[in-house]
């Protein structure tokens, strides 16, 4: 199976290759039937190409990869996006999480890596306990016979 990723381009231009007007295609961006997103220069729609040609085009607002391929390939959204770092789309930081898709083996590591990533923090809260458990068992009398006078 091929790889494939996405580039936003302009509403106008999806909608010249489709034969329809803008305000079509942002209503169906709308209605959840095609990916979008509105910028400070409008809206703009996902058009998914191939990877190998995502890849030659950087990630500004690029051409669709042939003229056919946009009349298709909208309806779909992406099989899968790999990030690094915080996103900000026009300043905004806030992401919602539609869909996640994972593979059982995916999942599993990464189970794995967050029950490796608790084992200090386990490690630290035994260390206290057990520290508080020690001076209480050793001192506790003392420390209770200065706190009585206040509690009573």
């Amino acid at each position: 199976m091929d790889s494939v990723a996405g580039v936003f381009v302009p509403v106008d231009v999806l909608a010249r290759e489709q034969g329809t007007t803008a305000d079509a295609v942002v209503e169906k961006i709308q209605s959840g039937a095609l990916v979008g997103r509105k910028q400070s220069n409008g809206w703009h729609v996902l058009v998914r190409v191939p990877g190998s040609s995502a890849a030659a085009e950087g990630d500004g607002e690029a051409q669709p990869a042939a003229p056919g391929a946009a009349a298709s390939a909208p309806a779909a959204a992406p099989a899968r996006a790999e990030l690094s770092g915080p996103i900000q789309i026009d300043g905004v930081t806030d992401v919602v999480v539609r869909d996640v898709q994972i593979r059982y083996g995916t999942m599993v590591r990464l189970m794995f890596k967050f029950l490796f990533a608790c084992i200090p923090v386990a490690v630290v809260l035994g260390v206290l306990i057990g520290g508080a458990w020690w001076i209480y068992s050793k001192y506790g009398d003392l420390l209770l016979s200065y706190v009585r006078p206040y509690l009573s």
